[in-house]
């Protein structure tokens, strides 16, 4: 490791350009800044059960690689990144975060510039823990050039990678200030904010049930948590209530037990929607708090809906529930009818009651070989076809 000289500053416009850069912030009152900070300048600085102490600061100017041994960063360290920088792990490395709620520790740009480093990636398995942090300015460039998402503050890119965050103020991120790009990964994201980043989180359908009590949201681009991926939700999960609604964008599977939140909101992308295959979904909302599926523009038939099929020996339940905008197109495209809000078909089963089912640009509901039951106080409302589609043996929600 080598020391960093960094430079006083003094509070003229053209001389803070020429001296800021590599100094990070000010340690005084008067905008000096006298500190050493130590460059991490290659992998070797990190690698081997290193630890990082609040006794300096630290400067990356590229990209370094943690492949093996533990990363421990103590509470109160400041670790500055220089343009496109970032901190990678990978093979056998694990990041240990520990800072606390007096002395968090900081990962920022060396300057002051939403997306100005290229964040943390995590590309190891084994578990991480990311706990009384601010990490700022992340996502300048993809780790994936062939994935524009994959940049963010932190990136999780591990099928076998376990990522514990609590207490983070995320800040300043572009794309997003946590995205997941293993399908796999484990996450569990609790007691944290996110401010003016461009989306707060992009997570795979199995990654929402990590989502944690005392999440805070504000100023974002995209005011969502987003689903980003057409996979599958195979783990029985509770999928929490948020700030912010849902935006799925493009379609998910569902094949196991999900619920969700009364209050809760999906938006969807154009074209996307959920397929419960032999799965059991559960949002059941109030009369004050429904559960709410509605395209992300408000126009008939913008996404495509929701689809049941294959029920497992449980029926799902609709209930106290508002499904707007969907029927954007056939999810069977052998069959004419199965473009609708809500689609039941082929061994679905699904228990509908108080919902309000609208602005479809075919069906409202559409049914063939199943079940669907309860139909107390459904209310329907614009539909381009019928309100309700079914054949001669099936339930008809009348």
């Amino acid at each position: 490791m080598m020391k960093r000289t960094c430079y006083p500053k003094i509070l003229i416009a053209i001389t803070l350009m020429l001296f800021a850069y590599g100094c990070g912030a000010s340690d005084s009152d008067d905008g000096t800044d006298s500190r050493s900070c130590t460059s991490l300048s290659d992998s070797g600085d990190v690698d081997g059960n290193v630890t990082l102490t609040d006794d300096d600061c630290y400067m990356i100017d590229d990209t370094v690689a943690l492949t093996h041994g533990e990363l421990t960063v103590e509470p109160g360290t400041q670790v500055y990144f220089g343009p496109d920088a970032g901190l990678v792990v990978e093979q056998t490395g694990r990041l240990n975060v520990a800072g606390t709620t007096d002395n968090p520790v900081l990962f920022r740009g060396d300057h002051d510039e939403h997306g100005f480093w290229r964040g943390i990636k995590i590309a190891a398995g084994g578990t991480h823990h990311i706990e009384h942090a601010h990490i700022q300015h992340g996502g300048s460039a993809p780790w994936d050039h062939d994935n524009y998402h994959a940049r963010g503050g932190v990136v999780v890119d591990d099928d076998s990678a376990q990522l514990t965050v609590g207490d983070v103020e995320f800040t300043d991120n572009e794309t997003a200030a946590v995205t997941t790009v293993a399908e796999g990964a484990e996450l569990d994201i609790a007691h944290s904010s996110f401010a003016d980043n461009d989306t707060p989180l992009r997570l795979h359908p199995d990654q929402v049930g990590g989502l944690g009590e005392g999440l805070e949201f504000s100023d974002h681009r995209t005011e969502a948590v987003v689903i980003h991926t057409d996979g599958t939700a195979a783990d029985n999960a509770h999928w929490p209530k948020l700030e912010l609604p849902y935006l799925v964008e493009e379609p998910i599977e569902l094949s196991a037990t999900i619920s969700v939140d009364s209050g809760t909101e999906f938006r969807f992308d154009r074209h996307a929607g959920i397929d419960v295959n032999a799965g059991v979904f559960e949002a059941v909302g109030t009369g004050d708090d429904p559960v709410r599926f509605v395209g992300d523009n408000d126009v008939s038939g913008f996404w495509r809906g929701l689809r049941f099929r294959n029920a497992p020996g449980e029926a799902s339940r609709l209930e106290h529930v508002e499904i707007l905008h969907g029927g954007s197109e056939h999810w069977d495209r052998s069959w004419s009818n199965s473009a609708a809000n809500l689609l039941v078909h082929d061994g679905g089963h699904v228990t509908l009651n108080h919902a309000y089912i609208a602005h479809s640009d075919y069906h409202g509901i559409s049914i063939r070989d199943a079940l669907v039951d309860g139909c107390t106080d459904i209310e329907y409302e614009d539909h381009h076809r019928h309100s309700h589609h079914t054949y001669d043996d099936d339930e008809d929600c009348r």
